[in-house]
C-alpha cells in the first residue's frame, strides 16, 4: 500500500492523484510514526518509497530535534548506519543520499550534545572504508562528502554561534584526518588509473570538500568568481606542504578524463590560494610557488585537457588565482617567471583568438593580467616583469577579437550571442580592459584609433550613400555593432582613472579619442536620417555605446574639481573647436535632447538618455553649470511633447517623472518667482483646462482623452517629488490645490477600475500628501492640511468601494496569469492606497482630533476603506509581494501606534485578523528585516496599550476584551514565537523583539511558568537548572509597569539571557 501510494505521490502526472496519496501518507509524517517508517524503509526496494521514508525523516528531525529524547537519537542512529551498510550498495543514488543526508544532519544537530556523534568518521572508516568491497568504499566516502557539507551550512533554526562552536569542533577534531583519508584514497587511484570511478570520484570531492571548508566561518559566496585566501590551519603544514601532496593532483590531472579532470584542478586552485603565513620560511614560500609555476607550465606546453572546456575554464581560472595570493616581485623573482609569464600570453592570445570556444574563460585571464599590471609601480628589484612587452599584445588581440564577434554576430546570430544586448554584462568584461590599456596608453591609444578610424570612415562613407538595401542594411549593422565595441572600450578607457594626477600625455590621449567619439556623433547625426535607420537595433546599441562614453567623460572631466585645470579641453579646442567644459558640456545636452527627439520607439535609449540627464543635474556644480546654457533654458520653457514626442508615446508615459523631476530639480536650483512658475507650469494648465472641460464619463473614456490624461499625472508626479523644501512645495500647492482637485475625483471616479489611469493617479496623491524633509508646512490659521487629508480620503473612498466591488477578477493561485492579474488590478492599487493613508497619517499637518470634535468623519471612512482593502488580500498574497507586504505592515504600525482606540471598535473578525497578521510576520523568514521591525512594533504598541488600557480599566480595555476572548490564545501565542526566535534564530531585531515581549509576559504570566517549564524539560537533565537560573534572572528587577526604564532593564537582562542559554541550547 505504502509502495504505491509513494510510486504515485512521485511519479504520477495527475495531480488529484498526487494529492490523495499524500494525503494518505500524511499520518506517516508525524513524529510519532518513526518506527512505522523504520519499519517501511526495512521491508521495501520500492525506490520511491525509500525517498519518501529518507525525505520524512529529515523534515521531522529538522523541525522537532528537542523533541526526540538522547535515547531516540543514538538509537536513529545506529539505525541509519545499519540500513546505509546494508540496503545502501542496492539503493539507487537519489534515496542513498537522502538517508546519507539524514545521517549527517543527525551527527551536525547532535555534535555538541553528546560525544558520540562525533565518532561517525571513526565508524565510517571502521565500517565502510576497511572494506574490500567497493560500494561500501564508495558510499562511505560520500558519508564523509556529505558531513563536510552539512557542517559547512548553517542548519534550520540554528544560532550562528551554535553553527561556528559545532564548525570549530569538527575542523579541530576530524577535518585534518578527513583530508587524509582523501589524499590516501586518491593515492590508491593513482597507483591504479583503472579504480573504480565512484571511488575516483568520492575520493576528489571529498579532497575538495575539505580544502573548500569554511575554516573561519565567513560564509564565502561560492558564486564568487573570487575565491579569496584559503586559510588552511597550522597543523595540516607538514603534509600540506610535503612536495608529493600537490604532485599527486597534478599526476591525476594528466590520467584522468573530465569531469575528474576537473576537479583535479579545483583542489590546485585551492593549493594557489593558501594562506601566506602558512609557509614559516621564504625559502618554503618559493617552492611552493615554484611547483605551481611547473604545473602550470606543464599544461601550457602540452595542452593535456584543454580541448575539455571544463578544464579550460578551470586552468583559467587557476592562472587568475596566481597574482592575488603572490606579490609581484616574488613572481619576478620565481626561476621559471620569463617562461610562464611568455607562455602565458601566447596562452591568453590564442584565448582571445579562438573566442568563439573559449568566451567564457576570458574574465578570469583579463584579471591575471589586469592584476599583474596594478602591482606593476610598487615592483622592487632589477628583475624586469616583462609585462610592458606582453601586455599590449594580450589588450589589443582582446579588442581585436570584440571586432571579430560583432562581425559574426551579424553573419551568424543563431551561433553567436551578441554581448551589446546587456549592457551590465557588457560592461562587467569590461572592467579589467582600461587598467590593461593605461598601462601602456602610448601605444594602446593609437592603436584604438587605428582601428576606429577606419572603420568610422567606411561608416561616414555608407551614411553618404543615396540608396540603401538588404547588402547595405546588412554591412551597416557589422560596421555599427564594431563601432560599439571600440566606443565602449574607450569609454571605460577615459572613464578609468588611477589614483593621484594623470600624466599630461594621457589626458591628451583622452582628448584624441574623445574628439574622435564626437564625429562619429555627427555621423551618426546623418546616419538617423536614413530610411529605416531608427528601426535598426544596432544603431541604437551603438547609441547606448555613446551615451555610457558620454556618461564616464562626464564623471571625470565635467565637475568642480577636474574642469579648471584639465588639459583635455584645449586639445579639444585643437581637434574640435569646442574650447571648454562649457561647450562640451551644451554638446552633451544638446545631445540628450535629440535623442529624446527621435528616438521616441526606443524605451531602452530613452531610459539611458533620461539617465545621462538626470546624473548631470544631479550635482550642484553641473546643475548651475547647465543653467547658463541656452539650450537648457529653451527646455524648462518648451517642454511639452510637441518639443518631445516621447511624452506621447504611451509605452514610453513610466519615463515622464523621471524627465520632469529632472528638469524640474533644474528650475528649483534658482529662486523662483512665483510667475516663473506660473509660467513653466502652463503647459500642464492647459492640459487641465482641456480635461475640465469635459462633462460626461463617454467624453473621458475617449480613446484620445486616456494618454494625455495619464501623462499629465505622471508629469505631476515627477514635479511633485522634486518639491524638497516648503518653499517649493507650496508654490505646487498652491497651483495645484485646490482648483483642480475635482478633476482627480471625477478621473477616479470613472478610471477607478482601469488601472492604467488609477495607478498613476494614486501613485501621484500619495506623492503629493507625502510631508518628506518636513516640506509641508502650513499656517497655524490654514486649514490646507485638514483639508489636503480630506481629499485624500475621497479619492480612497472612490477607489476602494469601486475596486472592492468589482467581481470578475480570478482567484489567486489559479495560473501565473490570473496571479499576475490580480496584482496588477487589485493589490498594486491597494498598496498604494495604503502607503497614502499611512503617509497622511504620520504627516503631522492635519489635526485628527479636531476632526474628530467637530464630527468629520473623513478619517473613520479613510480608515475603514482601507483596511477592507488591506484585509481582501490573502495572507498568503500578502507575503509573497514585498511592496504589498512593505506598505500593509507599514500602516499597521502607523494605526496601532496612534489609532488603537479606533482599532478597538472595528469588528472582531477584522481586528484578530489583523492581529494573527502581525504574528504571522514575526515568523515569516520570507520577509525583510524591515517589514518584520514594522509588524513588531506594531505588536509592542498594541501590547502597551492593551496593557494600559486594561491598567486603567477604561472602556477601550473592554471593547478590546471583547475582541481578544474570540481568541484568548493569540497574545501567548505570540509570545511563544518571539521566545523562539530569541532562543533558537539569530534574532537580528532583539532589541524590537524586547519590547513586546515585557508587556506579553505581565499580561500572561502563566503562560511565560508554562513555556519556562517546557523548554527547561527538552535539555537534558544536567543542563536544566542552569536554564532555570536563566530564566529565573530574566525577570529580576523587573517591576509590573511598562515605564521606560523599566524596559530598558527588561531589555538588558534579555540580552545577558540570550547569551546564557546559547551555551544551553
Amino acid at each position: 500500500m505504502v509502495n504505491q501510494l509513494c510510486v504515485t505521490l512521485y511519479s504520477s502526472h495527475d495531480m488529484e492523484y498526487r494529492k490523495k496519496a499524500e494525503a494518505q501518507l500524511e499520518p506517516l509524517t508525524r513524529i510519532d510514526n518513526i518506527p512505522k517508517l523504520q519499519f517501511v524503509m526495512e521491508n521495501t526496494t520500492e525506490h520511491y518509497s525509500q525517498f519518501f521514508v529518507a525525505q520524512t525523516l529529515l523534515r521531522q528531525l529538522s523541525d522537532h530535534w528537542n523533541a526526540l529524547t538522547e535515547d531516540n537519537k543514538l538509537q536513529l542512529r545506529s539505525w541509519l548506519v545499519n540500513v546505509i551498510g546494508t540496503k545502501g550498495p542496492s539503493m539507487q543514488r537519489h534515496p542513498l543520499k537522502q538517508l546519507i543526508l539524514l545521517l549527517c544532519r543527525l551527527t551536525k544537530l547532535g555534535w555538541l550534545d553528546n560525544p558520540t556523534h562525533q565518532n561517525l568518521p571513526q565508524d565510517v572508516h571502521n565500517f565502510f572504508l576497511k572494506s574490500t568491497n567497493t560500494d561500501h568504499i564508495s558510499i562511505g566516502l560520500m558519508i564523509l562528502n556529505t558531513l563536510i557539507g552539512e557542517i559547512n551550512q548553517v542548519a534550520p533554526k540554528r544560532t550562528l554561534t551554535q553553527h561556528r562552536k559545532t564548525s570549530v569542533s569538527f575542523r579541530e577534531g576530524c577535518l585534518f584526518d578527513l583530508f587524509k583519508t582523501a589524499l590516501m584514497t586518491l593515492e590508491t587511484v593513482r597507483r591504479g588509473p583503472n579504480s573504480d570511478q565512484n571511488i575516483t570520484e568520492q575520493g576528489l570531492q571529498l579532497a575538495l570538500a575539505c580544502l573548500t571548508f569554511d575554516f573561519v566561518g565567513i560564509f564565502p559566496d561560492d558564486s564568487s568568481d573570487d575565491l579569496g585566501t584559503v586559510q588552511i590551519p597550522n597543523s595540516w603544514r607538514p603534509v600540506l606542504i610535503e612536495h608529493d601532496t600537490m604532485q599527486l593532483f597534478w599526476d591525476l590531472y594528466k590520467v584522468l578524463p573530465a569531469p575528474r579532470s576537473t576537479d583535479c584542478l579545483k583542489c590546485i586552485v585551492q593549493f594557489a590560494s593558501v594562506r601566506r603565513s602558512l609557509f614559516q620560511t621564504d625559502e618554503e614560500r618559493r617552492g611552493w610557488l615554484g611547483r605551481i609555476l611547473a604545473g602550470l607550465l606543464n599544461i601550457l606546453k602540452e595542452k593535456q585537457g584543454l580541448d575539455v572546456q571544463e578544464n579550460y575554464q578551470e586552468f583559467c581560472r587557476l592562472l587568475s588565482r596566481i597574482k592575488p595570493n603572490y606579490q609581484l616581485y616574488e613572481l619576478v623573482n620565481a626561476d621559471s617567471y620569463a617562461e610562464w609569464i611568455e607562455l602565458s600570453a601566447q596562452f591568453t592570445v590564442s584565448s582571445f583568438r579562438n573566442w568563439r570556444v573559449t568566451n567564457n574563460s576570458h574574465f578570469f585571464l583579463l584579471a591575471l593580467w589586469s592584476r599583474l599590471v596594478t602591482s606593476q609601480p610598487y615592483l622592487k628589484g632589477e628583475k624586469p616583469s616583462r609585462l610592458e612587452t606582453y601586455v599590449p599584445q594580450v589588450t589589443s588581440e582582446y579588442i581585436r577579437s570584440r571586432l571579430e564577434l560583432a562581425q559574426a554576430a551579424v553573419q551568424q546570430p543563431d551561433v553567436v550571442e551578441n554581448v551589446l544586448e546587456d549592457q551590465d554584462i557588457l560592461v562587467s568584461q569590461l572592467e579589467s580592459v582600461p587598467v590593461l590599456v593605461r598601462s601602456c596608453y602610448p601605444k594602446m591609444g593609437p592603436f584604438i584609433l587605428n582601428l576606429f578610424t577606419p572603420i568610422l570612415q567606411e561608416f561616414t562613407q555608407g551614411c553618404n550613400m543615396g540608396q540603401v538595401n538588404d547588402e547595405v542594411n546588412k554591412k551597416f549593422e557589422i560596421l555599427e555593432g564594431q563601432l560599439a565595441w571600440l566606443v565602449y572600450v574607450m569609454g571605460a578607457v577615459v572613464g578609468h582613472h588611477v589614483i593621484g594626477t594623470p600624466s599630461p600625455e594621457a589626458e591628451v590621449m583622452d582628448a584624441d579619442l574623445t574628439a574622435n567619439i564626437f564625429n562619429l556623433q555627427q555621423t551618426m547625426q546623418r546616419r538617423q536620417e536614413m530610411q529605416g535607420a531608427l528601426q535598426s537595433t544596432s544603431l541604437q546599441r551603438l547609441e547606448s555605446a555613446a551615451l555610457y562614453f558620454l556618461h564616464n567623460f562626464r564623471k571625470v572631466y565635467i565637475g568642480e574639481a577636474v574642469t579648471p585645470c584639465s588639459r583635455v579641453y584645449p586639445r579639444l579646442n585643437e581637434l574640435t573647436g569646442l574650447e571648454d567644459h562649457m561647450a562640451v558640456l551644451n554638446l552633451i545636452v544638446t545631445k540628450t535632447i535629440q535623442n529624446l527627439k527621435i528616438w521616441r520607439g526606443c524605451e531602452r535609449l530613452i531610459s539611458e538618455t533620461l539617465n545621462l540627464f538626470c546624473d548631470l543635474s544631479a550635482g550642484y556644480s553641473t546643475g548651475r553649470f547647465l543653467l547658463k546654457l541656452d539650450s537648457v533654458r529653451y527646455l524648462l520653457s518648451s517642454h511639452n511633447s510637441s518639443e518631445f514626442p516621447f511624452l506621447d508615446d504611451f509605452a514610453n508615459s513610466k519615463y515622464r517623472s523621471k524627465f520632469y523631476r529632472t528638469i524640474t530639480n533644474l528650475l528649483w536650483m534658482e529662486t523662483v518667482a512665483e510667475s516663473s512658475f506660473e509660467l513653466y507650469m502652463k503647459p500642464f494648465q492647459q492640459i487641465f483646462m482641456q480635461l475640465e472641460s469635459l462633462q460626461t464619463p463617454e467624453q473621458f473614456r475617449h480613446p484620445g482623452v486616456k494618454t494625455p490624461l495619464v501623462g499629465l499625472l505622471r508629469d505631476l508626479r515627477g514635479i511633485c517629488f522634486s518639491c524638497v523644501n516648503k518653499r517649493t512645495y507650496t508654490l505646487f500647492f498652491e497651483w495645484i490645490f485646490p482648483q483642480h482637485m475635482e478633476l482627480f475625483r471625477r478621473v477616479c471616479q470613472v478610471f477607478a477600475t482601469d488601472c492604467s489611469v488609477s495607478i498613476p493617479l494614486l501613485k501621484f496623491f500619495a506623492d503629493f500628501v507625502q510631508n518628506r524633509s518636513q516640506r509641508i508646512m502650513f499656517d497655524s490659521s490654514s486649514p490646507n492640511g485638514i483639508l489636503l487629508f480630506k481629499e485624500a480620503s475621497t479619492l480612497l473612498q472612490i477607489y476602494g468601494q469601486a475596486v472592492l466591488n468589482k467581481n470578475d477578477l480570478p482567484a489567486a493561485g489559479t495560473s501565473r496569469t490570473a496571479d499576475t492579474r490580480l496584482y496588477e488590478e487589485r493589490y498594486k492599487g491597494f498598496y498604494v492606497c495604503m502607503n497614502m493613508l499611512a503617509r497622511t497619517l504620520n504627516g503631522n499637518y492635519c489635526n485628527f482630533g479636531a476632526m474628530s470634535h467637530y464630527k468629520d468623519d473623513a478619517l473613520d471612512r479613510a480608515l475603514d476603506i482601507v483596511i477592507k482593502m488591506a484585509l481582501s488580500i490573502p495572507l498568503n498574497d500578502l507575503m509573497a509581494y514585498p511592496k504589498v507586504a512593505a506598505a500593509y505592515y507599514s500602516l499597521m504600525d502607523e494605526l496601532f501606534s496612534n489609532h488603537c482606540q479606533r482599532l478597538a471598535a472595528t469588528e472582531t473578525a477584522s481586528f484578530l485578523q489583523m492581529v494573527r497578521s502581525l504574528e504571522e510576520a514575526i515568523k515569516a523568514v520570507s520577509l525583510n528585516r524591515t517589514v518584520i521591525l514594522a509588524a513588531t512594533q506594531a505588536i509592542s504598541h498594541l501590547t502597551t496599550y492593551y496593557f494600559t488600557q486594561t491598567q486603567k480599566q477604561t472602556q477601550y480595555a473592554n471593547m478590546l476584551n471583547v475582541h481578544f476572548q474570540q481568541d484568548p490564545e493569540i497574545f501567548p501565542r505570540i509570545l511563544n514565537s518571539i521566545f523562539n526566535i530569541v532562543l533558537f534564530e539569530e534574532c537580528p531585531n532583539q532589541w524590537s523583539l524586547s519590547r513586546p515581549m515585557l508587556p506579553l509576559i505581565l499580561m500572561n504570566p502563566k503562560f511565560f511558568q508554562d513555556y519556562k517549564q517546557q523548554v527547561v524539560g527538552s535539555v537534558a537533565g544536567d543542563k536544566q537548572p542552569r536554564l532555570m537560573e536563566a530564566f529565573d534572572k530574566l525577570m529580576v528587577g523587573i517591576e509590573k509597569n511598562l515605564e521606560n526604564p523599566n524596559r530598558d532593564k527588561f531589555t538588558t537582562n534579555l540580552t545577558a539571557f540570550r547569551q546564557q542559554t546559547k551555551m544551553l541550547l
